[in-house]
């Protein structure tokens, strides 16, 4: 009899979304880390709409990025080291706030950075 997964992303032992968002990680002081995901995009989304407003915006935006890219690499190294498993939409959420990192460097070299000359 074949064993059917419970989520659409449950492809083998390796890669496995079970394994990883119902294991003793996928929470932290109570909280799913998909929700602080969700409310981490939320968060980058009003930043985004508000930072051609005010520089502040654009740090505030930045930070946000970065601390949302550092947290991504400390879930996906839990995922490479620990769970020695993957998950499918936790690997594209980490290949999403990295593009979101980078186009934010690429704002700042247009749009904040003032010229030397």
């Amino acid at each position: 009899m074949q064993e059917t997964s419970s989520t659409f992303c449950n492809i083998s032992a390796t890669f496995n979304c079970d394994i990883v968002n119902k294991g003793i990680y996928s929470e932290i002081a109570g909280i799913p880390v998909a929700a602080i995901g969700i409310l981490g995009y939320a968060v980058l989304a009003v930043g985004a709409m508000l930072m051609p407003r005010k520089k502040i915006w654009f740090t505030l935006t930045m930070t946000a990025g970065v601390v949302g890219l550092l947290f991504a690499l400390y879930l996906t190294s839990i995922e490479v080291f620990v769970l020695k498993t993957y998950c499918v939409v936790c690997l594209s959420s980490q290949a999403v706030i990295l593009l979101i990192v980078i186009l934010l460097l690429l704002y700042y070299r247009r749009h904040v950075r003032r010229p030397v000359f």
